[in-house]
């Protein structure tokens, strides 16, 4: 049996030899869902996951999908908390330093801030996005909203840092190998949690555990 970064090896060399980027939308770990291009510059891809639930107190959970050099234009929208799945992504906000997203890491978007996201130019990118879709902005609320321009987003891949949530991944997994130990009789051996969102998140979710 193939062993997975064996595996994850062979996919790599694979995907260049088809003269595909690594983390092309063929490779990524969860299906792409409808083409929302039109709303964007270049292809970009939503699955949604989870409607806004009141019994569960589940926000919105969607999946979106950059092609490599895809981008959104500057927006507002409800408070947002971003996992980064698979590639390398970029994110905002309006006057502040762009930073790099990867898989495991973790962005949490204030309601109402002006900001763009996307992939880098050279890797695709594909994102969990947990947000508050009931929110509205306030009467008079002055935001910078339109297109991002070329110049601006080729200053944010160049400048762009790690989040100060970066999880350091290089585990063949997708976010790592758990950190605690769980120890139950429900399995037959070890089982290893991470917790990847905190209770405390813009989205107001409720905490993700991986296990």
């Amino acid at each position: 049996m193939m062993s997975m970064k064996k595996g994850k090896s062979f996919i790599a060399a694979a995907t260049m030899s088809l003269g595909l980027t690594v983390g092309s939308a063929w490779a990524m770990p969860l299906p792409l869902g409808t083409d929302i291009s039109d709303r964007f510059h270049g292809t970009v891809h939503r699955n949604d996951l989870i409607a806004t639930d009141e019994t569960y107190n589940l926000p919105q959970t969607n999946v979106i999908y950059f092609e490599a050099g895809s981008y959104s234009g500057w927006h507002v929208h409800g408070a947002m908390t971003v996992i980064g799945i698979a590639g390398t992504g970029l994110y905002q906000e309006w006057g502040k330093e762009a930073v790099l997203i990867r898989p495991g890491d973790v962005v949490n978007i204030p309601a109402g801030v002006p900001h763009f996201h996307g992939a880098a130019k050279d890797a695709a990118f594909q994102q969990f996005v947990i947000y508050d879709s009931t929110w509205k902005a306030p009467e008079g609320h002055a935001a910078h909203t339109g297109a991002l321009t070329e110049e601006q987003y080729e200053e944010a891949n160049e400048n762009a840092a790690a989040p100060s949530a970066m999880q350091n991944n290089d585990s063949e997994f997708l976010f790592g190998t758990g950190m605690t130990e769980l120890t139950t009789p429900n399995f037959n051996s070890a089982v290893y949690l991470r917790k990847i969102l905190g209770t405390l998140n813009a989205a107001n979710s409720p905490e993700w555990v991986y296990v």
